[in-house]
């Protein structure tokens, strides 16, 4: 499989149904990077490996049965942390079959430099990527 990191959602998506990936595999291979690289850039405010596991398996075991949410189905994302687990926005990613695998970081308030605060850019780590946004960005 090659990078899932810069597949976009319907190559990740086809991946998965036609079953060259499986969404734990996917979600695992999410969780890794997260685990791996969102320290490095202050992107992460939570790691939800476990939850992001079950999840999936459960995703997993409804492809098996025929059972296709959509085309977020086996699909991992992260939520800004601000964003409560069972917000509005969650609850239909997850009715959508999506997997929540972390809860990402964010500036509090414009100019937080705050070390929670600290997104930085993949592109140049010096420079801070900014807003509410940063973990995500």
């Amino acid at each position: 499989m090659p990078d899932s990191a810069f597949l976009t959602v319907p190559e990740l998506g086809r991946l998965l149904r036609l079953r060259r990936v499986s969404c734990v595999e996917l979600a695992t291979a999410c969780l890794d990077r997260l685990e791996q690289i969102g320290p490095r850039y202050g992107a992460l405010a939570e790691l939800l490996r476990d939850p992001a596991l079950t999840e999936a398996r459960e995703r997993d075991v409804e492809l098996l049965r025929g059972k296709d949410r959509g085309p977020l189905h086996g699909i991992p994302y992260g939520v800004k942390r601000m964003v409560a687990t069972d917000a509005t926005v969650v609850s239909r990613l997850q009715r959508q079959g999506a997997v929540l695998c972390a809860t990402l970081a964010m500036a509090e308030l414009p100019g937080d430099h705050s070390a929670d605060a600290q997104g930085r850019s993949p592109w140049d780590s010096s420079r801070w990527s900014g807003g509410s946004s940063s973990g995500s960005a």
